[in-house]
């Protein structure tokens, strides 16, 4: 049989037991392309699978001072987890939602499916799972620069801001931002993505269809930050970019621009959040790439 999905990847420290019920995951996975519903089985043990590792790694922790988990739910466990600095994200919202799913399928009240569309459930529980074995003091390391910088970028963007890459026509830019930071390889590996201006559409009404601006990808092994902006440089000292305020000749036009996308977003208020999905999708394949790395 042809084998049509991206392959589930856990890191060979991940329990065996588990990586036992991936196997099965992936089949199901594969086996959806004749069966769409197995797409909704392969979700369900991905996130039972999930609470096992959970349980499974804590054990491996536990020390004499830890609590006795006997009694812990799914949600106790991914509190622990989170509080102590296990995963990457450090959104409680996002590990609600993942448990509510795991229980919508532990306990249905009726007959559902939701098909490839609910896929990204598999992708998320084998990301947290490999989480769990990541370096902790490497991840603390890395959210702390990772946020000192996006504040910089932040400071810079928040109005527009001027990108020069070389080689390149000068854009203005609504988003800059770090995607992932690899503090694993050496030198460091930061990965950014940016969005130009786009054109704003000349008629929308409240509830038009939205789909986001394409997200622009790029690397580099060395961040300079200074009163001018800020600059990226690979491993020789070349030159990547060059992030800076707006230029005196493009602030009308960039003070325009926002003048027609307030209005835009005041109409579409969901825009932003469509908008940042496929930055997010970057992000979530640089760390997939990442867990990867000392394989």
């Amino acid at each position: 049989m042809k084998k049509v999905s991206e392959r589930i990847y856990l890191k060979p420290v991940v329990d065996d037991d588990v990586k036992g019920v991936f196997k099965l995951v992936q089949r199901l996975v594969d086996l959806a392309y004749y069966e769409y519903e197995f797409f909704d089985l392969a979700c369900m043990k991905a996130l039972f699978a999930l609470e096992l590792a959970l349980k499974k790694r804590y054990r491996q922790l536990a020390t004499a001072g830890f609590a006795n988990p006997a009694q812990w739910s799914l949600k106790r466990y991914l509190q622990w987890f989170l509080e102590n600095g296990y995963f990457e994200t450090e959104s409680a919202d996002y590990l609600d939602q993942l448990r509510y799913i795991r229980n919508h399928f532990a306990h249905p009240e009726a007959h559902s499916f939701g098909g490839s569309i609910i896929s990204w459930h598999i992708t998320a529980a084998s990301g947290l799972i490999n989480d769990l074995y990541e370096d902790k003091d490497l991840r603390a390391d890395r959210k702390r620069e990772t946020s000192r910088l996006n504040s910089a970028l932040n400071r810079i963007v928040q109005h527009g801001a001027s990108l020069q890459i070389p080689g390149k026509e000068r854009q203005s830019v609504y988003a800059f931002l770090i995607a992932f930071l690899n503090n694993k390889q050496t030198p460091n590996r930061y990965h950014f993505v940016y969005k130009p201006l786009f054109k704003i559409p000349a008629q929308y009404a409240a509830g038009d269809p939205i789909q986001p601006t394409t997200a622009y990808y790029f690397n580099c092994t060395e961040v300079r930050l200074s009163q001018n902006g800020v600059g990226g440089f690979d491993e020789n000292g070349r030159e990547i970019f060059q992030l800076s305020p707006p230029l005196a000749d493009d602030l009308g036009d960039i003070e325009e621009w926002y003048r027609q996308y307030n209005n835009y977003i005041g109409t579409l208020p969901h825009f932003p959040i469509i908008d940042s999905q496929n930055i997010v999708s970057i992000g979530s394949k640089l760390l997939a790439r990442f867990h990867k790395d000392d394989a």
